[in-house]
């Protein structure tokens, strides 16, 4: 399946306006039969990160992070 990639934008604030993503996301992600979600390692905030990890994995979704 497919991936969603969620970085900065080139020039974005990162004092202001960071990438964010939570349970809805990841939610999202299975509901369109995609494989994962892959962030911006650092640059991307997480809301309910264990939450979104323990929904990840009981749905064999990968969720990765890279420092770009």
């Amino acid at each position: 399946g497919g991936v969603v990639v969620k970085v900065c934008k080139p020039g974005q604030s990162l004092k202001q306006d960071l990438p964010v993503i939570g349970l809805d996301t990841i939610k999202n992600v299975h509901k369109a039969g995609l494989a994962g979600l892959a962030i911006e390692a650092k640059n991307t905030l997480i809301v309910e990160e264990e939450k979104v990890v323990k929904y990840a994995n009981e749905h064999k979704l990968f969720l990765i992070a890279k420092k770009l």
